[in-house]
């Protein structure tokens, strides 16, 4: 059975150690973290596959939307972490599962999972 792939995208380097971990502690391969707009649409672009993603809202003062613009079109699932509300998500992508930081693992791993479906 192979691993199932996981791009983290978010800014916040102790953020990213922590979601990193879990998806670890649970068996998923981390890729990234990517910790800025142009890193992810980097890594988006060279890796081979890549099955779901954990995209913080706000890279760097940034809306990520060139990046859930770049995992849509490879059909990546992808779920969005945020300290803000649904608010803060572009409206084309209000379907995308949202977790509100702080989490708990369980939240983190729910959301993972309906990506898949999204």
């Amino acid at each position: 059975m192979r691993e199932v792939r996981v791009l983290v995208v978010e800014d916040e380097p102790m953020v990213a150690l922590d979601f990193a971990a879990i998806l670890q502690d649970e068996g998923y391969e981390v890729i990234g973290p990517a910790r800025s707009i142009d890193h992810a649409l980097d890594i988006i672009g060279r890796q081979p596959r890549l099955d779901h993603a954990l995209v913080d809202i706000h890279l760097q003062g940034r809306t990520v939307e060139p990046v859930a613009e770049a995992l849509q079109r490879r059909g990546v699932g992808f779920a969005f972490v945020t300290g803000s509300g649904q608010e803060a998500i572009p409206e084309r992508f209000r379907d995308a599962p949202l977790v509100q930081k702080p989490c708990r693992v369980a939240e983190l791993l729910k959301a993972l999972e309906h990506s898949r479906r999204h």
